[in-house]
């Protein structure tokens, strides 16, 4: 819709204060990266890269230099004889990228640009991106299912599930404020983890679930609320040595190392949840653990609208 080839059902697109709904396609001056690299099989990366200032009929001196100039940037200036077929993914992506960086356009569409590529390749081009956008600063607008990408790259992310915004804001509001259980849930790795509570009331606030009962900070809004969804990030969740009343005891079921961290999964009772520590410890499948978590770091959802309930 942005690009003009679906028609919008209602509502107003805008590039800065114009209305672009019924501006052609061929006039809204974007440029767009694909999934697939979209290149022209039978032309070398040189044309490939230079097709659009030809379309445009700029000078063949124009188009040299301008080719020359991106091909450097992204660092395929040594392969501009090469035809798509003799290139890398890596290098074929970037041959994309140089494409809608030689013209100067006002929108800049990016259709999850980096998922064909291998991990590597995928952080070292999600840097070349970052750096790309500081050098030739236009809106971008890039789709994404790697949250990761989304949060590294992004100025403003919008959450989106089965068509509808979720949640609109910066990579920090996202994380730490999420508007909703499916918010809290999709950003985060590993994922947020969840307890069903019921609320109990006497004088203090209270958080029963089926394995741990445990205290909030008091506030008006939670008496109106027989139940709530808990929700405690894995890097929230603390180990102590020393249980007593503020702890949770479980049991370790699973360690996962992943370099400078371990991803732990624990029995609590019915429940499994995850915890990240430091890598240096020591712990292993069958021991038991106490757990405890800081008030501040705790999520309450609402159990039917399902939405943040410091934020309703």
């Amino acid at each position: 819709m942005i690009a003009g080839l679906e028609n919008i059902d209602e509502g107003e697109i805008y590039f800065g204060n114009k209305i672009v709904n019924y501006v052609p396609p061929k006039d809204r001056n974007i440029a767009m990266v694909f999934q697939g690299f979209s290149l022209y099989p039978n032309m070398n990366i040189f044309d490939n890269i230079g097709f659009s200032l030809e379309v445009q009929k700029r000078s063949k001196q124009e188009i040299i230099d301008k080719v020359n100039e991106v091909s450097k940037v992204v660092g395929i200036s040594h392969l501009l004889e090469r035809i798509p077929s003799q290139v890398s993914g890596g290098e074929a992506q970037r041959c994309a990228l140089a494409r809608t960086l030689v013209r100067k356009t006002d929108v800049l569409l990016m259709d999850e640009p980096l998922s064909n590529l291998d991990a590597k390749l995928r952080i070292q081009l999600r840097a070349e991106l970052k750096r790309l956008h500081q050098e030739f600063p236009r809106t971008t607008v890039y789709v994404t299912h790697d949250q990761e990408e989304a949060m590294t790259l992004g100025d403003k992310i919008v959450v989106m599930n089965n068509g509808n915004i979720q949640q609109l804001g910066t990579p920090k509001e996202i994380y730490f404020n999420p508007s909703n259980l499916f918010v809290a849930e999709f950003v985060g790795t590993p994922s947020m983890n969840f307890f069903k509570c019921e609320v109990l009331y006497d004088k203090k606030v209270h958080l029963k679930t089926n394995d741990f009962v445990c205290e909030i900070k008091y506030n008006e809004k939670y008496l109106n609320y027989k139940s709530v969804i808990l929700g405690v990030r894995p890097d929230m969740i603390k180990i102590s040595d020393n249980p007593d009343k503020h702890t949770v005891t479980g049991v370790i079921d699973v360690v996962e190392m992943l370099g400078n961290r371990q991803l732990i999964y624990i029995k609590i009772g019915s429940n499994i949840i995850t915890s990240l520590v430091d890598s240096s410890s020591n712990y292993l499948p069958g021991d038991k653990i106490n757990l405890f978590f800081e008030l501040s770091d705790l999520y309450l959802f609402d159990p039917h609208t399902e939405q943040n309930i410091n934020t309703i």
